[in-house]
């Protein structure tokens, strides 16, 4: 599991040596005060980093209750329409 505010490429790196899957996150306050365009980006970095090579999920960490659906709906917008692996 590598937070957001972990260096996720030095997790991508172990965890594909060690043959596990990485989980690696946005940070959760994002998807209860950021903007869509600070979730598509914060998404798309740990999507660039993390996914290439598979073995990977991609989170959001705890989603506050007060957060916005449709801001996680965001969130799995950009997962959903990413290509660049």
């Amino acid at each position: 599991m590598a937070d957001a505010i972990t260096d996720q490429a030095a997790y991508k790196k172990l965890s594909q040596e060690a043959g596990v899957i990485l989980r690696a996150s946005i940070n959760a306050k994002l998807l209860h005060l950021g903007t869509d365009r600070e979730i598509e980006d914060a998404a798309l970095k740990v999507l660039r980093t993390c996914a290439p090579g598979g073995r990977f999920i991609l989170g959001c960490g705890v989603v506050p209750y007060e957060a916005d659906a449709k801001k996680v709906l965001k969130l799995k917008e950009v997962a959903l329409g990413f290509q660049d692996f």
